[in-house]
């Protein structure tokens, strides 16, 4: 029990303003909930299955510069993309919350669900959760890190869920672009360093 929620607790506060949750909450307003919540907890869960199985030596051997150049070029890419689909006249069209909708098109979860798993391949709570495993119960860190993940991703739904109604998408999604080319230019940065 406290491997599981020491990878709990670890995972879930790594996650809160991180790039992955900002991913959820920028791209979920639209989507339909459960689809969206099924794919995250897919998502999650295998996440924390590979972080677990490559355990702390191969979370070592990552090639850091190339992930992290992979990743800013990604998160530039992402923030285009979605700049791009927020100066859309539909985006101000506000979509019921059952998913119907130019923003809650089939695929936009699974939209979601990708850019959530390319914000955290390799990411700092990736690599702790596979030095936990390498010292306690992989089972434990697996089902702490998992449930850590699904946490911070809830919230970030809600969040989105709550903005949805009260700030224009198009504002949102202008704002989720920032942010996205603003993680993408930091990674691109930390390269240099």
């Amino acid at each position: 029990m406290g491997d599981l929620l020491a990878a709990l607790t670890l995972v879930f506060t790594a996650e809160m303003g991180d790039k992955s949750q900002l991913v959820v909450l920028a791209l979920s307003p639209g989507t339909d909930t459960r689809r969206l919540l099924a794919g995250l907890t897919l998502a999650t869960a295998a996440l924390s299955a590979i972080a677990v199985l490559a355990g702390a030596a191969v979370g070592a051997a990552l090639p850091q510069r190339p992930l992290a150049l992979g990743v800013g070029l990604l998160f530039i890419g992402l923030g285009l993309v979605t700049w791009i689909g927020s100066s859309s006249t539909e985006a101000d069209q506000p979509a019921p919350e059952g998913g119907s909708g130019a923003a809650a098109q089939p695929g936009s979860a699974r939209r979601v669900v990708v850019a959530f798993v390319a914000a955290e391949l390799g990411d700092k709570t990736q690599l702790a959760t596979a030095s936990m495993a390498a010292a306690g119960s992989a089972w434990a860190v697996w089902a702490g890190a998992t449930l850590g993940f699904m946490a911070a991703a809830v919230l970030a739904v809600l969040a989105g869920r709550w903005l949805h109604g009260r700030v224009p998408a198009s504002l949102l999604g202008r704002v989720g672009a920032l942010g996205f080319v603003a993680i993408g230019a930091w990674e691109l940065i930390s390269l240099t360093a």
